[in-house]
């Protein structure tokens, strides 16, 4: 858990994201345009859920992360949930799919410097992007999230991460923050509040209940 220090540098971060999206033109409605779907990209139907004890499982999995804060307590520790990075249940193509990154693991982890379990990952996550503590592996919350997840990797082989796992990577530019604040006063404020705070359609961009410093959205890169 980080200490709610992190919210100065994690605000810049925020910013420079910010100018740098709507620089590059990748604005809200022009998603699809400039991330369109990758080849071989499929998500599988709700129906093909299962009935019983399997496919509840697999519905509670995605539940529990559309609104991870109501639904592991203790275990989130800011405003956020898993969606509001990873769109539409995991399901959307350019907000870092969930679609295959079951079959991807286990990987070596670079950070880490070791090979990790997706189990691993998903406290990684609940650690850094909740700001919150890990989940023990036996617990039926982790059980129903790893169901999902292989739900979305269903008929994708393990193997090496399907190419479109991740998220694009964007080049790297200076970062002006001065651009980068008006830009958010103008595009962004509407939903995400003046001072980054959120609302409540919008997620909090920076400060105590948003990410943490350790998390992916506060590295530049």
């Amino acid at each position: 858990m980080q200490p709610a220090s992190f919210a100065h540098a994690t605000c810049r971060v925020a910013v420079l994201i910010a100018c740098v999206a709507f620089t590059l033109g990748v604005r809200p409605g022009r998603a699809e345009e400039a991330f369109p779907t990758p080849p071989g990209y499929v998500v599988p139907a709700d129906s093909l859920i299962s009935k019983g004890p399997m496919g509840d499982a697999i519905r509670r999995g995605r539940a529990i992360m559309m609104a991870a804060r109501d639904s592991l307590g203790i275990h989130v520790g800011n405003k956020l949930t898993c969606t509001n990075c990873h769109r539409e249940a995991g399901t959307r193509a350019s907000s870092g799919p969930w679609v295959g990154s079951f079959a991807s693991f286990p990987q070596y982890n670079a950070r880490s410097g070791r090979v990790i379990r997706i189990e691993d990952r998903i406290n990684e996550c609940l650690r850094r992007s909740l700001n919150g503590r890990p989940l023990a592996d036996g617990s039926r919350q982790m059980s129903d999230m790893v169901s999902y997840f292989a739900f979305l990797s269903s008929g994708i082989p393990h193997g090496p991460p399907a190419p479109w796992l991740g998220y694009r990577k964007l080049s790297p530019r200076p970062g002006h923050a001065e651009e980068g604040g008006n830009i958010f006063a103008r595009e962004c404020t509407r939903c995400h509040g003046t001072k980054g705070e959120g609302s409540k359609i919008a997620p909090p961009v920076w400060g105590p209940q948003s990410f943490a410093i350790g998390a992916g959205m506060a590295r530049i890169n």
